[in-house]
């Protein structure tokens, strides 16, 4: 379904002047090179590479979490009249997209946060291949952790914590921090004591497309640990805003130190 879906919107689409790859992290047109040009004039390629997702035990609950988000964004951006390319295999995304780029030209694409990813695609980057774009999405640079890094060699995240935040003023009021601690990694490290009591999570139910991705995790992934809360999959843009509706109305009020 999901491919013929795919097939179907881009039927009557031309070939858009540039091609944006977005890595399974960057599956957003508010950010980058998807929120700069019309849909008519910016394709978008995505890869679900599968051997990406079999180098390391990944938990299925994320798999299938990452896996149905990229498919509901690339019909999210097909319906809205953008040309995708949607592929599918066991090669490395660096092959994958050294092909399409054969086909349609340079590509272009944020700066992967993934340390692996950018490694992986270093070799494209530096052919022309792949043009990279500084990634919008980012609050801190290199600087700001020179910046927090004292003469002893030393590398703590609390200075990096203090700082931002002072640089910033995020989660600062009168120039000092927010809750009376710049971090709070220390008490993080405590076991909840079941107060205050959690929220119930709000419920999300699956359709065709992501049952099919519970299918193929269960399936191909079926070493990996863990089990599917296939009640609690949130796979689409509207599903996004419902979960962060609920973050900002059942748990953010923790975050100024509030009971």
């Amino acid at each position: 379904m999901f491919n013929s879906e795919i097939n179907r919107f881009n039927e009557d689409k031309s070939d858009p002047a540039q091609w944006v790859f977005a890595a399974p992290d960057q599956i957003t047109d508010k950010l980058g090179p998807l929120s700069d040009s019309p849909v008519e004039d910016c394709g978008l390629i995505m890869v679900e590479a599968h051997e990406s997702f079999a180098r390391r035990p990944y938990h299925r609950q994320k798999l299938a979490l990452v896996i149905a988000n990229m498919r509901h964004f690339a019909l999210e951006q097909s319906r809205l009249g953008r040309k995708v390319i949607y592929l599918i295999n066991d090669r490395p995304v660096a092959s994958t997209l050294a092909k399409s780029a054969r086909e349609l030209g340079p590509l272009i694409m944020m700066e992967a946060a993934e340390l692996e990813l950018r490694n992986e695609l270093s070799e494209l980057i530096e052919s022309g291949t792949l043009c990279v774009m500084p990634h919008e999405g980012w609050l801190t640079t290199i600087n700001d952790l020179e910046d927090s890094h004292n003469d002893q060699d030393v590398w703590r995240m609390d200075r990096f914590y203090r700082h931002v935040r002072q640089r910033t003023g995020i989660l600062m009021k009168d120039r000092k921090p927010i809750g009376g601690k710049y971090s709070h990694d220390g008490d993080n490290r405590s076991f909840w004591d079941g107060k205050p009591e959690a929220p119930e999570l709000p419920q999300f139910k699956p359709d065709e497309i992501t049952t099919a991705v519970f299918d193929l995790v269960e399936d191909k992934f079926a070493r990996h640990p863990g089990e599917i809360s296939k009640s609690f999959t949130p796979a689409t843009v509207d599903d996004a805003e419902t979960l962060w509706q609920w973050c900002l109305d059942n748990c953010m009020k923790y975050a100024a130190g509030e009971s």
